[in-house]
């Protein structure tokens, strides 16, 4: 049981320096607490908005975690380092335009509806 919470620590540490680091995490974070929130608000489904945060939120991590080990291990500037780096962000991004694209189809017909009738 030790070892577990030793391991939840260290994770919870891992998130603590993302938020500290990362410019582009807390901005995921506040998107997916405002689709969150809108999920809710618009009685939704939930699930897959909590689903497309998880993906984007562990890409976010794993990207910010290649770019940490290629700095440590590349002096100056390095064609496999930079393909490193641009083939982890292009992860992010694709994550990000499948979850907004998901969103769109889960909370568009929704929201639009409550537009509509707000006319």
């Amino acid at each position: 049981m030790k070892r577990l919470f030793r391991s939840i620590a260290f994770a919870w540490q891992g998130l603590s320096n993302a938020w500290l680091t990362q410019r582009n995490f807390r901005i995921e974070i506040g998107i997916a607490l405002a689709a969150t929130i809108l999920a809710i608000y618009l009685r939704t489904g939930l699930t897959p908005v909590l689903i497309c945060v998880m993906v984007v939120f562990a890409s976010e991590l794993i990207n910010s975690s290649i770019e940490a080990l290629v700095d440590l291990n590349t002096q100056g500037v390095h064609p496999l380092a930079k393909a490193a780096k641009d083939y982890a962000a292009a992860a992010v991004l694709i994550t990000s335009f499948g979850s907004l694209a998901i969103g769109i189809l889960v909370l568009g017909p929704a929201l639009l509806e409550r537009i509509l009738s707000w006319l």
